[in-house]
């Protein structure tokens, strides 16, 4: 009896000894809700299994929606805005939201799913400043390809269980066979399947398998400790100041949490990534830039096609993958991406922009004040004014793209949005100008008469009597003046393709590049005009010239900025 007495006496202290601890992590604010919902917090407290660790929302915002996302991932919730009115609760793989409306059921539910898992003990949500879940139920399946399929097991458990890490190890690859033999003496002439440290023999006997795996699903299980994982490689490319690109990398670095992943982290902002990111555009054979690309095995993907990027994970779950081996072929790379990227909408643009009425009157009137001078001092002037209009129009579109690059940090998709519209606003006014002039009356869109009246005086003024080299200088300034004054007519085609050249480029350089080519080509009309009265054409000619083809212009203009504008709102819907 005494010996009885000692043994229940023990038992008793034993048992509180071995009681599981489950860690709750409790987000809220105080409000008046908070009152209402602290007595069942309070209750949650009092129970000697549950440790509550308290977060008030007011300086922890940041980590509950580190948290949030994480669980968003797995849980594919869509957790409410504002996370100031949120009351969270987090219990393992489970996610609680308290709100006026489901007080009561979800109070029920948390009681539901503590006593599920009082067998377990679980980690509080942030363990030593990392996120120790949401965990999966990490499960291994050595088997033998040449005798047997795994795919139904492989179905079965990602049907039922709803947050599952499978890594396959076939033995017919030499480097799994050590692994294997780690795990244990097995012969595999049927599938084993590694839930924790228990190897279960496959008998056909699949709800076995699923039921033992459920056991673990609110809470997550990790594989056998003397299990080394094999390292996933991925690539990351991302832009600092662009909030969306950040957001997705955040997501991308949330899959750290489910599979054994190694992130290399690149912005491609820093100059010395450059060379790097068009090294992988040139392996991957990349035909468009992103603001964000991520790279894994041979694949890349943006951020359009996250899930995508996880079932690309899954692949290599058990094999890993290194990164690749991209080589040094950074300037190949470079030449392929002015080649491939928005070459064409860049040479088109300036082309009809140099021919653009505003532009060419402007020239042709110039030229029409130079026919007093000397064939030989023609030459000198008309480069100097053209110079004049390229070093400002160049100056003008470097300005646009850093402008452009500066406020897509606040506001990228809208500015698209904006300019794509306004865009296919001003195609639309050049069509109607055309049907317009048609039925002979004046266009919308030109210069107002006041710079027209300016634009006159001040070429009639630097064409007076003076010699060569004054006039070249005068001439300079005056084309660098006269440039800044049209661009609210030029500027039509000039603004949407700044912004396209901001969007479409990864590095300054082939910026510089596009805009070198695009000025290259708005000046090269004025070239043509000016070497063909150097040789003997009048102004006359070149008035008549442009009286015939100013219709054909204007509804080329009005197309080519319609196709622009819709491409950039295309890309900024698709992106929202």
């Amino acid at each position: 009896m005494k010996k009885f007495l000692i043994l229940f006496v023990f038992l008793i202290f034993l048992i509180p000894l071995t009681n599981a601890t489950i860690n709750i992590s409790y987000f809220y604010v105080e409000n008046e809700f908070y009152q209402k919902i602290e007595p069942f917090i309070k209750e949650l407290e009092n129970n000697e299994s549950i440790k509550l660790n308290r977060y008030n929302l007011d300086g922890n915002e940041s980590l509950f929606k580190n948290i949030a996302s994480a669980y968003n991932l797995l849980l594919k919730y869509n957790y409410p805005q504002g996370a100031s009115a949120v009351f969270s609760l987090f219990i393992g793989n489970g996610w609680f939201i308290l709100n006026e409306s489901n007080i009561e059921e979800e109070k029920e539910n948390i009681k539901n799913f503590l006593n599920e898992i009082k067998e377990f003990d679980v980690e509080n949500v942030i363990k030593d400043g990392n996120l120790a879940y949401p965990k999966p139920v990490c499960i291994i399946i050595a088997f033998n390809s040449s005798l047997h399929s795994i795919d139904r097991i492989l179905n079965a458990l990602e049907e039922n269980v709803s947050f599952v890490r499978i890594d396959k190890l076939d033995v017919i690859y030499e480097e799994n066979l050590s692994v294997i033999k780690n795990l244990g003496d097995f012969d595999l002439l049927k599938p084993i399947i590694f839930i924790g440290n228990e190897g279960i023999i496959f008998n056909e006997n699949i709800e076995e398998i699923i039921e033992e795996a459920k056991h673990y699903e609110k809470v997550g299980i990790d594989f056998p400790s003397i299990y080394k994982e094999r390292k996933i490689c991925v690539v990351l490319f991302y832009k600092s100041t662009c909030p969306i690109c950040v957001n997705f990398k955040r997501n991308v670095e949330l899959f750290r949490n489910f599979y054994p992943i190694e992130i290399k982290t690149y912005d491609w902002k820093e100059k010395e990534n450059e060379e790097i990111l068009l090294s992988y555009y040139n392996f991957y054979k990349v035909e468009y830039p992103y603001d964000t690309i991520v790279f894994v095995g041979d694949k890349y993907f943006i951020r359009d096609n996250l899930s995508e990027f996880e079932n690309e994970i899954k692949k290599y779950l058990g094999s890993g993958v290194d990164c690749p081996n991209v080589g040094n072929d950074a300037l190949a790379g470079a030449e392929n991406v002015i080649r491939s990227f928005t070459l064409l909408s860049v040479i088109t643009g300036g082309l009809l922009d140099g021919i653009n009425p505003c532009a060419f009157a402007t020239l042709i009137f110039f030229i029409s004040y130079l026919e007093r001078a000397k064939r030989k001092s023609v030459l000198a002037i008309g480069l100097s004014f053209t110079a004049g209009i390229f070093i400002c129009y160049f100056i003008i579109g470097i300005g646009l793209v850093e402008f452009f690059g500066f406020i897509e940090s606040y506001t990228k998709i809208y500015i698209d949005i904006a300019i794509g519209s306004a865009a296919i606003i001003l195609g639309a006014l050049s069509i109607y100008d055309f049907f317009e002039i048609r039925r002979g009356k004046e266009a919308k869109l030109q210069l107002p008469m006041f710079i027209k009246k300016r634009r006159g005086r001040l070429i009639k003024k630097i064409t007076e009597d003076r010699k060569v080299i004054i006039l070249s200088v005068i001439s300079f300034f005056t084309g660098f003046v006269i440039s800044a004054l049209e661009l609210a007519c030029t500027g039509q085609i000039y603004l949407p393709i700044a912004k396209v050249i901001q969007s479409s480029s990864s590095l300054k350089s082939i910026a510089l590049t596009y805009l070198l080519i695009y000025n290259l080509m708005f000046v090269l009309p004025l070239l043509i005009i000016l070497s063909f009265f150097y040789f003997g054409y009048s102004s006359e000619k070149f008035g008549e010239a442009q009286k015939k083809s100013y219709l054909y212009v204007k509804i080329l203009i009005g197309l080519f900025l319609i196709v622009v504008g819709s491409i950039m709102l295309y890309n900024s819907f698709s992106n929202l």
